[in-house]
């Protein structure tokens, strides 16, 4: 028997963290994953995950109690606009 995962993962809908997001939904199905996601992030990709929409400046902690991950994956950096803004954000 699988054992069901409840994973959060920060950051999927970006270059490496889509990635994983497939191997995640397609490498175990038995996984329930919850993701914050920014704004411009393509929903027609994501409709088999509970989605949160928000940022990591403003991300609801609360979130974790609800619902209580056994992993977080954090692959999400703060915004910045321009090359100047992301690098002051990294």
């Amino acid at each position: 028997m699988i054992e069901r995962k409840r994973i959060f993962l920060l950051g999927g809908t970006g270059f490496i963290g889509s990635v994983v997001t497939r191997q995640l939904m397609t490498g175990r199905p038995a996984n329930e994953l919850v993701m914050l996601i920014h704004r411009r992030a393509r929903l027609q990709d994501l409709e088999q995950i509970n989605t949160h929409t928000g940022s990591l400046g403003s991300f609801d902690l609360s979130l974790l109690d609800q619902y209580r991950p056994d992993t977080i994956i954090h692959l999400a950096r703060m915004s910045g606009r321009g090359r100047i803004g992301r690098y002051l954000a990294a």
